[in-house]
């Protein structure tokens, strides 16, 4: 599933992958620094550094290397942590040179929910407060690559 919609005049972004792995070890893909670095940063932008701090008020940081050796920064903190089930938390949009926020300074909202299905599970994420198309548009293109690489590291 892949939809759009419009919350208080910003952009959501509604992505929906299914692994065939239990919501635990999908889970904790999102949860160790070691395994996010393998998924996160697709064979174009690789994970540089990596500091997750799992847990409400917690924060983290993920450092990419992006087109010509550019690092691209990702970073805010965790609202909501519920084991094996969802976490939310802030993403900041910090003017650098990527297609999601090239020129934009914001503060977004992603949730990610692990809903189990037997053996498999369905992942939802739901990325909010997009502050326009060209933002909706590049974290579209990041969060498929990044959830289709998180399909070879967990099944």
């Amino acid at each position: 599933m892949d939809a759009t919609s419009r919350q208080d005049g910003y952009a959501v972004l509604r992505l929906e992958k299914r692994y065939l792995a239990p919501a635990n070890r999908v889970f904790e893909a999102w949860c160790q620094e070691s395994l996010m670095a393998k998924w996160f940063g697709a064979a174009s932008y690789p994970v540089t550094s990596i500091t997750l701090d799992v847990r409400p008020g917690g924060q983290y940081e993920i450092v990419q290397e992006g087109p010509a050796g550019t690092p691209m920064r990702h970073f805010g903190s965790y609202v909501e942590v519920e084991k094996d089930r969802r976490l939310i938390f802030t993403w900041v949009l910090a003017n650098q040179n990527c297609q999601g926020c090239a020129g934009l300074e914001a503060t977004t909202l992603v949730t990610v929910e692990f809903i189990e299905e037997g053996e498999n599970t369905l992942l939802r994420l739901t990325h909010e407060k997009l502050p326009n198309q060209q933002a909706f548009d590049g974290h579209k293109h990041g969060w498929t690559a990044c959830l289709g690489s998180l399909r070879e590291s967990v099944t």
